[in-house]
């Protein structure tokens, strides 16, 4: 093989794994970031108003006031399911006097979530916090995004339909179940950001007098917003 053709070889093959470090690596880190971002500068945002002469009152857009009302209720619904969660991650670490459970354990798992309930009630739970997204999302994207992400349908397993609960907690070791608990978990808050963006981009621009929202650190005891004079 020729010198050239070696090289060749040797720059596709780094450019590859390059662009795959990208899409697999970097593209997800980036989606987290800008959906932490959005959620940020809102946040930022009304409570700036709320502490200068913009605050809440005869003058404030009432659609900027029904925007923050309703992403404040998403942050405390997917805040109450993610603490659910974190709970039962919780109870297949350690038992009720508290000794740690094996991670190889099968059945404490299946008992705990599957034989008792508690993966109904979870899966009730999504439904219930999916069902309250999809009423305040507009964008079709959006809802097809959330619907992918909050699906409890039933599910194919070794070639027969079972249901949600039986497909992700049954008959499976409480280091899966903990790690499929941790899933959800990630999905439920990637949800919340689907919503609040789509709440974002609904409003008016002219309800706010920024000329783009985005928190900026500047120091380690201050962050301001981009458009804001910092003062």
């Amino acid at each position: 093989m020729r010198k050239g053709t070696q090289v060749i070889i040797v720059v596709s093959i780094c450019l590859f794994l390059s662009l795959a470090f990208i899409y697999f690596i970097l593209w997800p880190t980036y989606n987290l970031k800008k959906t932490a971002d959005t959620l940020d500068s809102l946040s930022a945002a009304m409570s700036l108003r709320k502490n200068q002469d913009t605050a809440f009152n005869s003058k404030t857009p009432a659609s900027a006031k029904k925007t923050w009302e309703k992403a404040n209720i998403i942050k405390k619904r997917c805040d109450s399911l993610g603490e659910y969660i974190n709970k039962l991650k919780d109870s297949l670490a350690f038992d009720k006097n508290g000794d740690s459970i094996s991670p190889s354990d099968i059945a404490h798992p299946t008992r705990f979530l599957y034989d008792q309930g508690r993966a109904s009630v979870l899966r009730k739970r999504i439904e219930s916090y999916k069902k309250h997204l999809a009423s305040v999302i507009i964008d079709s994207t959006a809802r097809r995004e959330l619907n992918q992400l909050l699906s409890t349908n039933d599910l194919l397993k070794d070639s027969k339909t079972v249901s949600w609960e039986y497909f992700h907690f049954y008959h499976i070791t409480a280091l899966v179940a903990r790690t499929q608990l941790g899933k959800f978990e990630n999905a439920i808050r990637k949800a919340e950001g689907i919503a609040v963006n789509d709440l974002f981009d609904q409003m008016p621009d002219s309800d706010f007098k920024f000329d783009k929202l985005e928190p900026h650190q500047i120091a380690p005891s201050s962050t301001i917003l981009k458009g804001d004079s910092g003062s």
